[in-house]
């Protein structure tokens, strides 16, 4: 370490998260629908089912993607502010890899469309 010349300073810390990431990864492999207690930004408590299929890392914040039953459309779910995650005993109706896919592709459109506008 003393002959590295790559340096990292501090940084700020990652948000605080109050649910076990393993459980959500092995709710994820599973392919389990799960009841979740999320605050969103304006701090309003909902409680959803959700498909969770990718758990992904944005700077400083973890995010779990999911399709909501409650909005009946993809969400991703800040993982800091998800205050409860109970996963339930039945399986979502679909495969995770074709959520993935779906998601992706509809990511990809949004993207087009927002850079269109610019």
């Amino acid at each position: 370490l003393d002959h590295s010349t790559l340096l990292v300073g501090p940084g700020q810390g990652l948000a605080a998260i109050h649910v076990d990431l393993a459980a959500i990864r092995d709710t994820i492999r599973k392919e389990s629908r799960v009841i979740i207690t999320y605050r969103d930004e304006k701090g309003e408590v909902t409680e959803r089912v959700i498909w969770p299929f990718a758990l992904a890392f944005f700077d400083l914040v973890r995010v779990v993607l999911g399709w909501c039953e409650t909005r009946q459309g993809y969400r991703s779910f800040r993982a800091d502010r998800i205050e409860d995650f109970r996963p339930l005993d039945s399986r979502y109706p679909r495969r995770r890899q074709a959520l993935l896919k779906e998601w992706r592709e509809r990511e990809k459109q949004r993207r087009r469309e927002h850079a269109d506008k610019n």
